[in-house]
């Protein structure tokens, strides 16, 4: 092998290390392949949140509704619930919308102040009993600017 080409095979090799420190600044790795972006602290505390209430779920939060789980999806803190009385087929992801629109984003914004606070939106996915997906119910921060708990809007 000659000498250039030698020179130039080290080149690139030391570019990829540079590269390969570079990137895992902003990338997670496991076993060393690369799998996921680094979640940020905020992701990580959710994370925790998420994890210590889930060790006290499922639990029925009214009579016919059922926390299943809390889980993290970047920013946003997603919490699964089921309807133990209708199954999937028996509502649709308007009558989620219509019916429970105003009451998440009213305790949204009045109880999960902490949240609103930190920027971190909520999904509110509900199921039927039979497991499948009726519908969700996304609130974010800014729609509690101009949100008055009382009158709802």
């Amino acid at each position: 092998m000659s000498t250039t080409r030698k020179k130039i095979m080290l080149a690139g090799l030391v570019c990829a290390v540079i590269a390969g420190g570079i990137t895992s600044r902003y990338v997670g790795f496991e076993s060393g392949n690369v799998v996921y972006p680094k979640p940020s602290r905020l992701t990580l505390t959710l994370q925790k949140t998420a994890s210590r209430m889930n060790t006290t779920l499922p639990r029925m939060v009214d009579a016919g509704t059922r926390l299943d789980n809390t889980l993290v999806l970047g920013e946003t803190f997603v919490y699964n619930y089921t309807l133990i009385h209708y199954n999937s087929t028996e509502l649709s992801a308007n009558d989620i919308s219509t019916f429970l629109t105003t009451a998440l984003l009213n305790n949204y914004c009045t109880t999960d102040t902490s949240f609103v606070k930190m920027g971190v939106s909520a999904d509110y996915n509900y199921y039927g009993n039979d497991a499948k997906f009726i519908g969700k119910v996304a609130v974010a921060p800014n729609q509690c600017l101009h949100h008055d708990p009382v009158a709802g809007n």
